[in-house]
């Protein structure tokens, strides 16, 4: 039974402001962060606030986690946001893993004391949800916030 719910960050919770903007998160982030000492986060990154709210609801009934590639989330700015959301947030940067191997998603398993089968992996990338797949983990493509709630849901059973 699912009491976890694992969540990327990258074009999951966090967008770049810029419809038009094609690269990482994180690569605009470095970007950002060589040209000045400090930006203004907000200025060139928005939050998936629907999708916070709902893991808010959620976090009533489950431990709601991050687990994220990079580095980005740890900008003062939106970890003030954030950190109050979630249980966990974890990134293979910490970590020296990779979340295109499904080891990976065993190690966070039994980094949040959890069985493979009691967590729902959502990610926007698809070789990610595949390695997730591979380790025993629920998942769900991130298309877009109607979407992954109404998939929640349904895996869930809170309809």
């Amino acid at each position: 039974m699912i009491n976890t719910i694992l969540s990327d960050f990258s074009f999951v919770i966090l967008f770049p402001r810029s419809k038009t903007y094609t690269g990482t998160l994180n690569g605009l982030h470095t970007k950002l962060t060589k040209q000045h000492d400090t930006y203004n986060f907000f200025d060139y990154y928005e939050l998936n606030q629907k999708l916070l709210d709902f893991y808010k609801k959620l976090g009533s009934k489950y431990s709601i986690n991050i687990f994220t590639t990079g580095f980005v989330q740890n900008n003062p700015a939106v970890m003030e946001i954030i950190k109050p959301i979630f249980d966990n947030i974890c990134s293979c940067a910490d970590y020296g893993i990779d979340k295109r191997n499904p080891e990976a998603f065993k190690f966070i398993a039994e980094k949040l004391g959890k069985k493979a089968d009691e967590i729902l992996f959502i990610d926007d990338m698809e070789k990610n949800i595949e390695a997730a797949k591979k380790a025993g983990l629920a998942t769900i493509h991130y298309k877009n916030f109607a979407q992954v709630q109404k998939e929640i849901k349904k895996l869930l059973s809170m309809i």
